[in-house]
C-alpha cells in the first residue's frame, strides 16, 4: 500500500486515498484520489500525475513492504511493458 510516512513532510497531505473521500466502499477504495482539474497546467502537478502513475501500478507490486524490492519489481514491470509494446 501507499507509504505516506516515507514521503517528505511537505507531501503528507498531497495524496489522499479514495476510502477517506467516500463514505462507502468502492472497487478503487485503495487507489489515490484524483482531483478533477480543468486546466492543463493543473494536470502537470505532482499531485495529479503522481496519483495517476501510482494508480497504474499493479496491486501486486504495491504490496511489497521493502523499498528495495519494490524498486526492483517496478523496474522489471516497466521494462516488460516497454518490450511488450
Amino acid at each position: 500500500m501507499f507509504h505516506v510516512c516515507d514521503l517528505p513532510e511537505v507531501y503528507c497531505n498531497y495524496f489522499i486515498v479514495n476510502k477517506s473521500v467516500h463514505s462507502y466502499d468502492t472497487r478503487q477504495s485503495n487507489y489515490l484520489h484524483i482531483h478533477y482539474i480543468k486546466k492543463s497546467i493543473g494536470q502537470r502537478t505532482v499531485q495529479y500525475i503522481g496519483s495517476i502513475l501510482w494508480n497504474s501500478v499493479p496491486p501486486v507490486l504495491k504490496k511489497n513492504t521493502c523499498l528495495k524490492r519494490f524498486k526492483s519489481k517496478l523496474r522489471m514491470y516497466l521494462l516488460s511493458k516497454m518490450v511488450g509494446n
